[in-house]
This record gives structure tokens, C-alpha cells and sequence, in this order.
């Protein structure tokens, strides 16, 4: 069962996902922000599949958090989401092609996008 470190500022919308997740077949591992998100990372022992990150986050944004993230991790693969499609750091953090999921986006292409990029090699 692959293990997702969910990192998500909005606490409803945190669990929401985290539910989707869950009913979908995938452990998940979740954090308010980056800091807690690398806290999280420390106190897990398990291998983590898979860093779905919010972009635009207080203390820690996204694409910070994944830097440090994919030293600690460098197996572990990368989605950003964000609702913020007008903000530079959203811009800086897409266009290297890292799989990008807007919000507001279904269940159904959480899920979808999820199982592409785990399959990648």
C-alpha cells in the first residue's frame, strides 16, 4: 500500500483528500505545513511513495519544502496542487514539468493523477 505525505494548509480540505485517499487504496501521512511536513517525514519510518504539497503555504511553501524533502526522500516522487494559478511561486514550481493538480479538482483526477505519477519510473 503506497504512503503519501499529504501537506496542505486548509484543514477541511486536508481531510477531504486524506479521505479520497484512504478510500482509494493509499496510507496517508499528513502535515498543516512544511515544517510539520519534514517533522512528519523525520517520525516515519516507513518508505514515502509520494509528496502531494500545496504551493503557496505559510512558514514553509511547497517548493521549499520539496527540495529538502527530495534529499531526505530521493525515491519518493512529487505532485504541487494550488488554487493560486496567478502567483510566481506556483509558475517557478511548474515549469519543470513537476505534475501540477489545480484546484479545485474532483476525486476522481486526485486519484487519477496519483496513480500516473506513481507508476512513472
Amino acid at each position: 500500500m503506497p504512503l503519501i505525505l499529504l501537506v496542505e494548509d486548509a484543514n477541511s480540505i486536508r481531510l477531504l483528500l486524506r479521505q479520497v485517499l484512504e478510500k482509494n487504496g493509499y496510507k496517508v501521512l499528513e502535515a498543516g505545513d512544511g515544517v510539520e511536513a519534514l517533522e512528519a517525514e523525520a517520525n516515519c519510518s516507513e518508505a514515502i511513495d509520494l509528496l502531494l504539497t500545496d504551493v503557496v503555504m505559510p512558514r514553509l511553501p511547497g517548493p521549499a519544502l520539496a527540495a529538502r524533502f527530495a534529499q531526505l526522500r530521493p525515491q519518493a516522487k512529487l505532485i504541487y496542487m494550488s488554487g493560486y494559478t496567478d502567483d510566481p511561486l506556483v509558475h517557478a514550481a511548474t515549469k519543470d514539468g513537476v505534475p501540477f493538480l489545480q484546484k479545485p479538482f474532483t476525486p476522481s483526477t486526485l486519484v487519477k493523477k496519483v496513480r500516473e505519477v506513481l507508476a512513472q519510473d
